[in-house]
């Protein structure tokens, strides 16, 4: 795939956004940080609880960040029940969450050399990958500056906040599946499952800003609507059309690129089989279960083979400056209006039971996201701003 890059001039343009549904705003303790935390593991009933603490103040080198928004996913799911491979604490009780975005609230000491850029005020997001920073379902996280990116003034919290999971899952896969973009771009048409969740939404935008067709499943017939409003250039609703056919139709017999994979199950099969010969599925999802039902013809035969793509082990492979170029990218992206988010409800972190039950409602992709919140109120008064 061809190096993302935006003009500067871009970060001016503003990005429309769906509304969210407001919640009433509380806060914790003065002087103190909440934090959502699991105190047991389970697959049905995990136990959450919020807790307090006294807010751990920046280190020489860090950044004390006041976290304003995190967005809820499927994987933030699985580690309150224990079967994510991404949350694996060393004991009990931990704070989940993968990611967020927040506000400066105070400069380590030698903090002001070491990143001059960085002040009081602005609104940044960490590299919440990195395994040195800490889990975002609390009001405060100290990381070191060098790990933060600044949010241009056009992108709202709520997107910001949503800067490394999906978009970082979507330019990953892609780079994957498209190393170096062909002469003729017009045969590399993407094929997804579960196209309207909020990662299929993003996959459908940045790959038509790539120049890339992409062709999306979804089980739910009237998502397919939403989807082409948005830049989809076909979409299979799998309750109606079949979709191996479907797919060698839209591409004169050729078939897809390739293909992405948030579903196992019997779809896996059906990409696999759906995809040219020599291309690759990746699967990065499991909305049907942990196993997949394979296509033995087209491995061994048209060599299509199925792989995995998570998005930590992708994104450790990369260098600092790699990391901080893309998510630099994205967010210029997002301003631009090149990337939209698809936001949905708002609750607050101690309503922290309430967003995971609604993260896993029935119909909540079309909604948009779910998010927790820190309201900006929340800030510790008076709070040393440099130490």
């Amino acid at each position: 795939m061809a190096r993302v890059s935006t003009p500067l001039a871009a970060l001016a343009l503003a990005v429309l956004l769906p509304a969210a549904v407001a919640q009433p705003s509380s806060c914790g303790p003065p002087g103190q940080s909440r934090k959502v935390v699991v105190t047991e593991f389970d697959l049905t009933n995990p136990k959450i609880e919020v807790q307090t603490s006294d807010i751990v103040f920046a280190a020489p080198g860090e950044v004390l960040i006041h976290v304003r928004a995190r967005p809820i996913h499927p994987a933030d799911s699985f580690s309150v029940k224990g079967v994510y491979p991404g949350f694996r604490p060393e004991s009990l009780p931990a704070v989940p969450g993968l990611e967020g975005m927040g506000v400066v609230a105070q400069l380590g000491k030698g903090t002001k050399e070491l990143c001059p850029d960085i002040k009081v005020g602005m609104r940044v997001v960490p590299d919440w990958l990195d395994p040195a920073t800490p889990r975002s379902w609390q009001d405060y996280v100290a990381v070191n500056c060098s790990n933060v990116v600044k949010i241009p003034g056009p992108v709202s919290d709520l997107s910001a906040s949503q800067l490394l999971v999906n978009p970082m899952t979507v330019m990953g896969m892609l780079e994957t599946l498209v190393p170096v973009d062909p002469e003729d771009k017009s045969s590399v048409y993407i094929l997804q499952s579960a196209g309207g969740s909020a990662l299929g939404r993003m996959l459908i935008q940045l790959a038509r800003h790539l120049g890339y067709k992409t062709i999306s499943t979804v089980r739910r017939c009237e998502q397919a609507e939403e989807l082409k409003k948005i830049g989809a250039d076909h979409v299979i609703c799998t309750a109606t059309d079949k979709v191996v056919d479907s797919v060698f139709n839209i591409t004169s017999g050729m078939g897809a690129w390739g293909a992405v994979d948030a579903v196992a199950g019997e779809m896996t099969g059906l990409l696999q089989d759906s995809v040219k010969a020599n291309g690759k599925v990746l699967a990065y999802g499991a909305l049907e279960g942990l196993a997949y039902k394979g296509s033995v013809v087209s491995s061994l035969f048209r060599a299509v083979n199925v792989e995995g793509f998570w998005l930590q082990l992708w994104w450790l492979s990369l260098s600092h400056a790699q990391r901080k170029e893309r998510m630099e990218g994205v967010l210029a992206f997002m301003a631009a209006g090149v990337l939209s988010t698809h936001n949905g409800r708002v609750f607050n972190l101690d309503d922290a039971k309430s967003a995971i039950a609604d993260e896993a409602r029935q119909g909540r992709s079309s909604d948009g996201k779910t998010f927790m919140i820190t309201a900006a109120k929340c800030l510790m008064q008076g709070i040393k701003e440099e130490l």
